[in-house]
């Protein structure tokens, strides 16, 4: 596992070996309880309205994510997050050559031209995807919701941290949202959201 944290938050991503998307979850799940330091007996996991998974009690917000290195591997990555303070979201994903059609997507979420989504590297577009997916789990609208309302009123995404870390998969985008912008205690150099609202970091 390797982990990060903030003041009020907790961070990492862990490889594993899966054979279904099922011990997928369960590998997220279990690294986020080790982000807490265990969870008490008792506790369960239950969905809200919109999918976004919590705990009960609430010990803290969680959220996790998952992906793998391909359709028919078995290794993959998982990450989750915890935070005390508010809700908190948390998105992983292996850098794969997008379609045209998810470029048009990420353009409407981070409401930027599609012709400039277009000229953006497998890389760039890996961790815009990530910090919006991250954004739409924080807020429990869902990224597709987000897609829909962005659509109609134009894109605007809140996340604070991202990174791109090489795991034994391959590299990876890793993309935390909490609503508030901060500085990671520990971890790798931090890339604020305005980073990405600039042509010299998207073009």
């Amino acid at each position: 596992m390797r982990s990060w944290r903030s003041s009020d938050t907790r961070w990492g991503i862990e490889d594993v070996v899966a054979t279904t998307d099922r011990e997928l979850s369960e590998a997220a799940w279990s690294l986020a309880a080790r982000l807490l330091g265990g969870l008490p007996p008792g506790t369960i996991i239950r969905r809200g309205p919109q999918g976004k998974p919590r705990l009960e009690p609430e010990l803290a917000h969680v959220s996790v994510s998952h992906h793998r290195a391909g359709r028919v591997a078995r290794e993959g990555v998982v990450a989750a997050a915890v935070s005390t303070s508010g809700p908190v979201g948390v998105d992983v994903l292996h850098f794969r050559p997008m379609s045209a059609a998810l470029r048009a997507v990420l353009a409407d979420l981070w409401g930027r031209p599609a012709v400039e989504v277009m000229r953006w590297t497998d890389q760039q577009c890996a961790m815009a995807w990530a910090l919006a997916e991250a954004d739409a789990k924080r807020s429990g609208e869902g990224i597709w919701a987000r897609w829909r309302r962005a659509a109609r009123q134009g894109g605007e995404v809140q996340a604070d941290w991202a990174a791109v870390l090489e795991v034994s998969t391959g590299a990876v985008a890793l993309g935390l949202a909490t609503g508030s912008t901060f500085v990671p205690d520990t971890g790798p150099a931090a890339d604020s959201v305005n980073a990405w609202r600039t042509p010299q970091s998207c073009g």
